[in-house]
């Protein structure tokens, strides 16, 4: 969830599909608790048996980021384990222990395999939770990057003003394009919200 491999690793598009099949059903478990009224109550099951699917799945990728940590660190290649060595205990290290460790990972793992086993509230709140968490660390895949040239002498083959290794700040470019796309997907999930029907009509 943390670690930005895919340009490291030959594996690192299963990393990406997981992490794609993981948010989903975060945000699946949380349009079932809330987007429907009373949809935690009227679906208490369903909402119930998406958070115990929710524990494996969290379970799975502490896991797996324990790995990928374990031998970046371990590795001797600066490319690798600097970028992990940066999310750890570099400067902004509560992207990944505050956002990534605790709101997307530790807490929703430790309110759903309490209260969430019997409270659907409990569960929605958690995928919510983890959701924000998983939304803020991924800007720990951008960070990482930019703390080592991956190839030597990149950083001087062109000039870029807010292109700088060790600490890099988005454009005003990069800004409007990410609202663009947060403004584009709300809008289009308030069409869907209004237009299809989100529980089945009553025969009469």
């Amino acid at each position: 969830m943390f670690a930005d491999n895919s340009q490291t690793r030959p594996v690192g598009l299963c990393r990406v599909l997981y992490n794609l099949f993981y948010s989903s059903e975060l945000l699946l478990t949380a349009l079932t608790a809330f987007a429907i009224r009373n949809g935690y109550t009227k679906h208490r099951d369903l909402v119930i048996g998406l958070g115990q699917l929710l524990i494996l799945l969290l379970f799975v990728d502490v896991l797996i980021e324990i790995a990928e940590i374990l031998v970046s660190l371990y590795g001797t290649a600066p490319a690798h384990f600097i970028p992990i060595r940066e999310q750890l205990f570099g400067p902004n290290w509560y992207i990944f222990w505050i956002l990534g460790a605790g709101f997307a990972l530790g807490l929703p793992l430790l309110v759903l395999a309490t209260v969430g086993r019997k409270s659907a509230l409990a569960t929605g709140l958690a995928a919510l939770v983890s959701a924000i968490g998983f939304v803020g660390i991924r800007w720990n895949i951008v960070l990482p990057g930019f703390a080592v040239e991956e190839l030597p002498g990149i950083g001087q083959s062109f000039f870029e003003p807010h292109w700088i290794y060790g600490s890099y700040v988005p454009s005003l470019m990069e800004w409007q394009v990410s609202i663009f796309a947060v403004g584009l997907a709300l809008v289009m999930f308030a069409l869907g919200y209004s237009i299809l029907p989100l529980e089945a009509e009553v025969q009469t």
